[in-house]
């Protein structure tokens, strides 16, 4: 399956090799400290430099070589020893950032790592450690790891050792470090070119591309800068392009550390601060503010506007005094710039807090209020307005007088409009609840001298319960039934935590115990036949023989018994 990001292709079971052209070095930039400048100031890059270099550090010792004092740690562990003259061959390296780097060395000998300076005849003036140590008279069998502090833009030099048949290879291997080791190198023919690239960081976009550090007159903002080491092409058409597309799309190698450079703007405003305060003006509910404003280089035409409001542009410090302010207790920033020069700007979140409301109006529409489904409740917005805006959950509401009633759930909210147009606005949550969900029998009845349950079905539990007879409370019955052995009208009353009520009655009967005679005992002779008789005062009839249930008898008279 294809996309956009890879294409999949069949490749054979056989060994297939990629090959490139594209192998630029390395480089590093140096310094890489924050540059802040104006737009109008002279070049401030001067002095930095890149390094272009070579992440593999190894070099292969031959008798050929040059030599020099073989210069490693002491027996101590710290310090040097100078042990005796042999083959070496020095590499300056660079790293891309400063801090710990843990180094170690492979191959058929050893390494040393010096400050830059390095002399082969006075190795420890320069010495900062190495992977071999004195022991007595020899050196440790194999090599060690060190770790060392390095400085970013700083030359350091790796000194390759051998006391192994010659000629033999040597690598310095970077174990562990928050940037790369690399070797400073020459450009390699004229295939690449190492450049200097700005981007803006607000875009993501290439400003400029050159071979020496120049920034004059760039405009105001926030730009990065690279040492890239790039194929040797026409640049001209890159200026103002994607920083990320041209690093995808030519063969390029970009460092790994940069510098950021911040750019003023020729105008700038300083500062702002607060001045004088007047207190809430009752008739219009506003308050005036004095700002003072501290700028540089400030437009000759234009305005300064602040927080919307227009002022001539006179001198720095300039007072300006805003006017017509909402007293409402907020806390209010600033926006500040010139119109002739909008980059030429001022902002902060939170310079000054308005006095509080002081429109001569009275709202009050009290606390939150908990009510019941088929309640409603007046709200009143107060005498002291002209006119009123009433909102639920803020929506208008078609009312426009000073109390409206409700029976709907939501946040309620009134806005008071004083004669002389300044407001004041109150509002209060007010929610109806549902009452309890009652499910009771409207009749039962029990036997003479027995008893009988009623349960009533409730929707929840954490009501409260009450019951009454008759319309008499009975004491100590709090659940959700009750057994009664009297004749009566029962109503259970349930209210919730919101004090919602709802009720449900059930009339309850007395079922009277039937009177049963079938007659004294009887003598007849085998083979007659009696009729016994139950009496009219039951509703269903069960005969029994010797306790032994008649099922084809069920009414209240037996014409037939056998065997008698």
């Amino acid at each position: 399956m294809d996309n956009e990001c890879f294409k999949i292709f069949t490749v054979s079971n056989r060994d297939v090799s990629i090959n490139s052209t594209c192998d630029p070095e390395n480089s590093v930039l140096c310094p890489t400290t924050k540059v802040t400048m104006n737009e109008d100031d002279p070049n401030p890059l001067t002095g930095m430099t890149k390094v272009v270099g070579v992440e593999q550090i190894e070099r292969v010792l031959t008798e050929n070589s040059t030599t020099g004092r073989v210069v490693i740690l002491a027996e101590s562990g710290s310090g040097c020893a100078d042990i005796s003259n042999y083959y070496a061959s020095a590499v300056p390296i660079y790293v891309t950032e400063s801090g710990k780097y843990t180094i170690t060395a492979e191959g058929g000998g050893f390494l040393s790592l010096f400050r830059a300076g390095y002399k082969p005849s006075d190795g420890c003036s320069r010495f900062l450690s190495s992977t071999r140590r004195k022991v007595g008279a020899q050196l440790t069998g194999s090599n060690l790891a060190f770790e060392v502090t390095l400085s970013a833009c700083t030359e350091y030099v790796i000194v390759f050792y051998s006391f192994e048949d010659l000629p033999t290879t040597i690598a310095a291997k970077v174990l562990s470090g928050p940037g790369l080791v690399v070797e400073k190198v020459n450009l390699s023919g004229n295939a690449y070119i190492n450049r200097f690239v700005v981007v803006n960081n607000s875009t993501g976009n290439i400003y400029s591309i050159m071979d020496m550090p120049d920034v004059s007159g760039i405009p105001a903002g926030n730009y990065t800068i690279y040492s890239v080491v790039m194929e040797n092409i026409n640049v001209g058409s890159l200026i103002g392009t994607s920083f990320q597309t041209f690093v995808a799309t030519y063969c390029v190698n970009v460092s790994q550390n940069s510098r950021e450079l911040e750019v003023l703007p020729n105008c700038r405003i300083t500062n702002v601060t607060t001045g004088a305060m007047t207190p809430c003006i009752p008739g219009d509910n506003t308050f005036t503010q004095e700002l003072v404003v501290t700028y540089e280089k400030a437009p000759t035409t234009g305005k300064l506007s602040v927080n919307g409001q227009l002022f001539d542009i006179t001198a720095s410090p300039q007072s300006i005094i805003l006017t017509g302010l909402d007293s409402d207790g907020a806390i209010l920033g600033v926006n500040a710039f010139f119109t002739d020069a909008t980059s030429c700007k001022f902002e902060l979140s939170d310079l000054f807090t308005a006095p509080e409301n002081c429109c001569p109006v009275q709202v009050e529409l009290g606390q939150d209020a908990n009510l019941c489904i088929g309640d409603k409740l007046t709200l009143d917005g107060g005498s002291t307005g002209a006119s009123y805006i009433w909102k639920r959950d803020g929506q208008v509401l078609s009312s426009n007088s000073r109390t409206i009633e409700v029976s709907t759930s939501g946040k309620y909210l009134v806005e008071v409009i004083h004669s002389s147009g300044c407001r004041k606005a109150d509002s209060i949550n007010v929610t109806f609840h549902a009452l309890p969900i009652i499910n009771l029998p409207a009749t039962t009845a029990f036997c003479q001298n027995e008893s009988t349950v009623i349960v009533a079905t409730l929707d929840q539990q954490n009501y409260n319960i009450s019951w009454q007879k008759d319309g008499v409370t009975i004491l100590d019955q709090n659940s959700n039934s009750i057994t009664v052995n009297q004749t009566g009208t029962y109503k259970i009353i349930v209210t919730n935590q919101y004090t919602c009520s709802d009720s449900k009655e059930i009339v309850v009967s007395q079922i009277t115990t039937p009177v049963v005679s079938i007659g004294n005992e009887i003598n007849k002779c085998q083979g007659e036949e009696i009729i016994l008789d139950a009496g009219p005062n039951g509703n269903n009839y069960s005969w029994y023989k010797d306790d032994v249930l008649l099922n084809e008898t069920t009414n209240s008279k037996c014409d037939r018994i056998w065997d008698l």
